[in-house]
């Protein structure tokens, strides 16, 4: 996000006022160790958590399609849903939790025990290169839950380049192989 910010201030700003911003701008990291995923026990939960507006640039119908898809080779999952405008209740697949009914520990609960594997599907940088997808992100990451994410914006950066879960950018097999 740093070299986003940084690429951006480019276009308005001297030498020098960069070299401040390079000073000044500290990225900070999740507040976790690194996590072994090959090391969580899922047990009998299989919910994908969608933990994003339910708006079109956060791939929310794209996503939809997908679930459908999944939803006609397997019945044993459930996505879950915070953000009312991702309220997915017309699905057969969805479990929607407003935010309005849980606390900020509640939410994290929530993500903690009941989150199989979280989901970015994302389809444009619209909100700053990803800023804000990356929060929702990183909470789930920071939860010790896994997410399957799109191989561009911020993410191969953010989770390093042997992360095993990203997926070339709407492309619907490759994303539901690595959910599967």
């Amino acid at each position: 996000l740093k070299e986003k910010v940084m690429d951006d201030a480019r276009t308005y700003f001297n030498d020098e006022t960069m070299d401040k911003l390079d000073n000044i701008i500290q990225p900070h990291t999740l507040g976790i160790e690194s996590t072994d995923f090959s090391e969580v026990k899922y047990g009998e939960r299989k919910n994908i958590i969608f933990n994003h507006r339910g708006q079109h640039y956060m791939g929310w119908g794209w996503f939809c399609k997908a679930m459908d898809e999944l939803w006609k080779r397997r019945q044993d999952f459930k996505v879950l849903t915070f953000q009312r405008d991702a309220n997915g209740v017309k699905y057969p697949w969805t479990d929607y939790q407003s935010p309005l009914n849980l606390n900020r520990d509640d939410y994290f609960k929530r993500m903690k025990q009941d989150g199989y594997i979280g989901v970015g599907c994302f389809t444009s940088s619209k909100g700053g290169g990803g800023a804000s997808w990356s929060i929702s992100i990183t909470d789930l990451l920071s939860l010790g839950v896994p997410c399957v994410l799109p191989n561009k914006f911020v993410y191969p950066s953010l989770v390093g380049d042997n992360y095993p879960l990203l997926y070339k950018s709407q492309n619907q097999d490759e994303f539901l192989t690595q959910i599967e």
